[in-house]
């Protein structure tokens, strides 16, 4: 037990001499933490949290587009009750009788939109040779239904007039020459057209004779007629330009940040207490053996091959001369026969 606390007294008096160290060198310094702070004082310049508008930044009328529309009629005919179920579309004029024919014309057009200003609105019929209606008074209508085609209808189908609508006259002109033609101011009844339908819209007229005068009849050109005379209808209309309300600039709303000071760290006494690093244990290992598998014969499939047969070779054998001996002579020594 004594020499355990021996070993450690060491390192728990170095502890404390690291702690108190600390702690006098940050009591001794005396200095704030420094803090973050704006180069430009405490205040600084955010993006702004709301966008101010000023008043008076309305839509300004800064000019006025104004344009001509001349359209020709889709349609053009006329019925008549002499003859109730007849429909007269193909021929090239038309007329008016008091209490006996009237006109019909249909104009549409896709050009103008809902809120145009209609200026003005007149329609040109150009007089034919034969009229004699001269300073009589015809009236221009509309028609409650724009179904109506100048190949089918007749005096006995001839759609209703449109009771709430307004209605044009016009004193009729004698025939002087070719282009003489009568005028309907009709801007009230393209107006009314305007302010009733969708676009695209359709302007179906009615024209009658209002002086009740059944000897003088008008007659004017159709569009099946000479071309550069058959009826017109323009149209002139105008409408606002709206300038783009204007945004007004986004102005900067000043934030200001106090800085906060930082906390100095406190340094906390630490006591070291080494312990002896523990003696290995050995871990008992429990070895189960494993049984050896046995091999197994894999039976394995011999093909015989086919031996070859030897094939015989040829030889041919060439007899060679036998060489004749040579007798060698001996020279024979006598020798003494012993006795």
């Amino acid at each position: 037990m004594f020499s355990r606390i021996h070993r450690t007294l060491p390192f728990i008096v170095w502890a404390l001499l690291v702690v108190g160290l600390v702690f006098l060198m940050g009591r001794a310094s005396g200095a704030e933490p420094p803090t973050r702070r704006s180069m430009v004082g405490d205040t600084i310049e955010l993006l702004p949290r709301r966008t101010e508008y000023h008043a008076g930044h309305e839509p300004l009328t800064v000019g006025t587009i104004t344009s001509t529309l001349e359209l020709l009629p889709s349609d053009d005919t006329y019925v008549y009750s002499v003859f109730p179920n007849s429909s007269f579309g193909t021929e090239s004029s038309f007329f008016i009788l008091y209490g006996y024919s009237k006109a019909l014309l249909k104009f549409t057009t896709d050009a103008l939109f809902p809120g145009v200003n209609i200026a003005s609105a007149t329609m040109d019929l150009y007089i034919a040779p034969l009229s004699e209606a001269t300073g009589f008074t015809a009236r221009a209508k509309l028609l409650e239904s724009n179904s109506w085609d100048e190949n089918s209808v007749t005096w006995n189908n001839l759609p209703n007039v449109d009771p709430s609508a307004p209605w044009a006259d016009a004193s009729l002109q004698p025939f002087t020459g070719t282009g003489a033609k009568d005028t309907f101011d009709v801007t009230d009844l393209v107006r009314y057209v305007i302010s009733t339908q969708s676009p695209p819209y359709t302007f179906s007229f009615l024209l009658e004779m209002v002086t009740p005068n059944s000897d003088f009849s008008q007659e004017w050109f159709s569009k099946e007629g000479v071309t550069s005379l058959a009826p017109r209808l323009l149209i002139t209309y105008s409408q606002a330009t709206p300038t783009p309300t204007p945004t007004s600039t986004p102005t900067a709303t000043p934030v200001m940040i106090a800085p906060t000071d930082t906390p100095t760290p406190t340094a906390t006494p630490v006591m070291i207490v080494p312990t002896d690093p523990p003696t290995p244990t050995s871990t008992p290992v429990m070895i189960v053996p494993t049984d050896t598998p046995t091999p197994t014969a894999t039976p394995v499939m011999i093909v015989p091959t086919d031996t070859p047969t030897p094939t015989a070779t040829t030889v041919m054998i060439v007899p060679t001369d036998t060489p004749t001996p040579t007798a060698t002579p001996v020279m024979i020594v006598p020798t003494d026969t012993p006795t």
